[in-house]
Parts: C-alpha cells; structure tokens; sequence
C-alpha cells in the first residue's frame, strides 16, 4: 500500500507490508516515515522459549543516515496483560531486520515489571560515522528504558555502512517470570513510530 504522508517540512512516500514493514520512498526534511496502526501481539513465550519476537520494524534509506549528526527516532508503547510477570523490551538495526541483526539493548532491558502494565517511551540512533551509530536519550538506558538506569550509557555501536546500505530498524520483546522462567503474560506493541530528523545545514 502506498501512502503519501504531508504536513511539516516535507512530504513524503511510505511502501507499507502487512502492516509491520515500512520502505521510504522519497528524501525530504524531518519526517515520520512509519506509523504502526494495528497492536502487534507477541505471543512467543507462551508455552515455548524465552526468545525475543520481532513486534514491528522499519526500513530506512541511506539518504536518510546521510551524514554525522542524522537522526533516526523511534517511539513506541508496550503493555502486558498481566500483573505478575517482566516484559522486555529490544532494539535491533542491520540488513534484515530480524533479531538476528545487530543488538542495540541488553536482553535484560526490563520495560515492565510485576503490576506496571505500560510503559512508553523513544529513542533515538545518531549517526556518528559511516558505520557508527550513538543511542540517545531515555530509550538509551541499558537497565530502564523508561527512567532511571543502574548502568552507564551504552557505548557506541557498529552498524552496515550507512552510505552505501539501506537499515531495518527492529523492535521486540518476550516476557518472563521473575525467575526467569516462561511467562504466560503477554507483551503487546501498542504504537511505533519512526521518525527521521535530519542535522541542520544551518546552526544559529
């Protein structure tokens, strides 16, 4: 489906697929190149391993990670439906996007624990080189994606080269128990967004 997206400093194009692919079409100024409309539910862990299910992903074009100081900007919202159990919360970039890409987050990246239900937050990749990305803000936090962080910002972290590739932006999650074991509890994608902010060609 495509869909032409105005308003703002730009317009652009957006190819989506089975509402969980997004692929720009057209360059332009600070965007946002996908909106997830339907929930994905994850329902991996139920009666099966403690493996990170991909929710959603996005596709952006290298003429968006053009130059250092390009930003890519996720925001999302995940609940669960239960009062007991940990939901986590994973970032992965890379060629597939897939799990099997490059890790962003610690799998111990707690977004909800026991009766916490919904958590919300967003976080941004800033390109720092061809191949480097810096994770920024709340989203960033190792420990707690959505507060307070035990650890330390995450270093910077290796990615395909940016100039000559095209990167998938990936969300996922799995739930547990407290104990680590499988939880019948399940994580739910409520939004995702992407937006694309570009560096400013004119600082005042």
């Amino acid at each position: 489906m495509s869909v032409s997206i105005g308003g703002g400093v730009s317009s652009v194009n957006v190819l989506s697929t089975l509402g969980a692919t997004s692929v720009l079409q057209a360059g332009g100024g600070s965007s946002v190149i996908y909106r997830q409309i339907t929930p994905t539910i994850n329902q991996s862990t139920v009666g099966n391993t403690l493996v990170p299910l991909r929710l959603n992903r996005c596709l952006v074009p290298k003429q968006r990670l053009s130059k250092n100081g390009d930003v890519v900007r996720l925001y999302w919202t995940l609940s669960k439906n239960g009062v007991t159990d940990n939901a986590f919360v994973l970032f992965y970039v890379g060629l597939n996007g897939e799990t099997s890409d490059t890790a962003v987050n610690s799998a111990s990246t707690t977004a909800l624990s026991g009766a916490t239900d919904t958590a919300a937050s967003y976080i941004e990749f800033m390109r720092v080189g061809a191949t480097t990305l810096k994770r920024r803000f709340g989203g960033a936090l190792v420990t707690n994606p959505v507060g307070n962080s035990s650890a330390d910002i995450p270093a910077n972290f290796t990615v395909p080269n940016m100039d000559t590739n095209d990167l998938y932006f990936t969300v996922a999650s799995y739930t547990a128990t407290a104990g680590g074991a499988i939880s019948a509890e399940i994580a739910t994608l409520n939004d995702f967004e992407v937006e694309c902010r570009p560096f400013p060609s004119v600082v005042s």
